[in-house]
């Protein structure tokens, strides 16, 4: 394929690279001059990334030149004028352009490639459970409806009259992997913070929540939040948390989508960032009131479609540009 054909040139054009720690491969970068720099880089300021599955990342920390390629595209006048610059024949770099077109037409050359398989089993939820549609505390019920119909209306959420770990005063959200329970999350509606957890779980090593969104929705991106209830506000993925681990990096890379992480606008959030860009995905800063705290208030104050708009409106997947804009949280 063009992209294994496209790295291993570019590696051997790199003389005495370094590798930083979060993949990239570093450079004096040939573009500086061009972008108006005085003065060539003599500090290694450029960078290519290889690590995310099917695409090349290229930026500078100096002069700003950011292009790329993903298998299947078309190379772009911005790539093409970068492998100039490295010292590539434009004779050779034409038959590549070419190549990439042939690539594109021709379906059948790119194989996907397929998520590793994590193995989530299918387990029940806790006892005594009821649709909270059913038959809930009145008080549960109140809360759930409190948090926006963008929330209550897209999941189907249930209740226990089990008194264990005050299940009777939680919501219970069932985790879904191919339309089968494999998990649940609870969430009190009015937790005592030294005495009684917001959440009481029970799910899987390296659970995706909403994961089926991948199986079966052919969209352009997929979306990851932390927690449930803003996964369930836009149809996103959740990663039930502010870390992401290497296996579900490597599975969400696994599927062709663009990645845009939206972190919650706190420090764990400015932490999971770092994650994000090692992956080499993309993150959202979108610019809301400044009283929201993550994507499930936005869906409460603007609405499933205009959270989601203002979501890929503001996605950055400059490392160093997302780095500027990780100040704001």
């Amino acid at each position: 394929m063009l992209i294994n054909k496209l790295q291993s040139l570019i590696l051997s054009r790199l003389a005495g690279r370094k590798t930083t720690p979060s993949g990239w491969q570093s450079l004096n970068c040939p573009m500086c001059t061009s972008m108006g720099e005085l003065r060539p880089d003599k500090r290694k300021r450029g960078g290519f990334n290889f690590s995310t599955i099917g695409a090349i990342a290229y930026h500078c920390f100096n002069c700003g030149y950011t292009t790329g390629f993903h298998q299947g595209g078309i190379l772009g006048q911005k790539f093409v004028d970068l492998l100039v610059g490295l010292g590539f024949d434009d004779a050779d770099v034409n038959k590549l352009k070419i190549e990439s077109i042939k690539e594109k037409d021709n379906d059948t050359v790119v194989e996907p490639v397929k998520p590793i398989n994590l193995n989530w089993q299918p387990i029940a939820l806790p006892q005594g459970a009821v649709r909270i549609s059913e038959n809930a505390d009145t008080d549960v019920l109140a809360y759930l409806q409190s948090r926006g119909a963008g929330i209550y209306e897209n999941w189907e959420f249930y209740w226990s009259p089990d008194s264990y770990m005050d299940l009777n005063k939680r919501i219970i959200v069932p985790c879904y992997c191919k339309d089968e329970i494999v998990g649940w999350i609870t969430r009190h509606i009015a937790p005592n913070k030294d005495t009684t957890p917001k959440y009481y779980v029970k799910v899987q090593r390296d659970y995706l929540f909403n994961v089926d969104q991948l199986f079966t929705k052919e969209r352009k991106y997929a979306i990851i939040v932390e927690g449930p209830f803003d996964a369930i506000g836009i149809d996103g993925i959740a990663l039930l948390g502010s870390q992401v681990t290497n296996k579900q990096a490597e599975y969400l890379n696994g599927f062709n989508r663009e990645i845009i992480l939206v972190p919650d606008r706190d420090q764990p959030g400015k932490k999971l960032i770092a994650s994000a860009i090692k992956h080499g995905w993309s993150v959202s800063f979108p610019e809301w009131d400044k009283e929201i705290g993550d994507v499930a208030d936005a869906v409460k104050k603007y609405g499933r479609l205009f959270t989601l708009k203002s979501i890929i409106d503001a996605k950055e997947n400059a490392p160093v540009k997302i780095n500027v804009l990780k100040r704001s949280i």
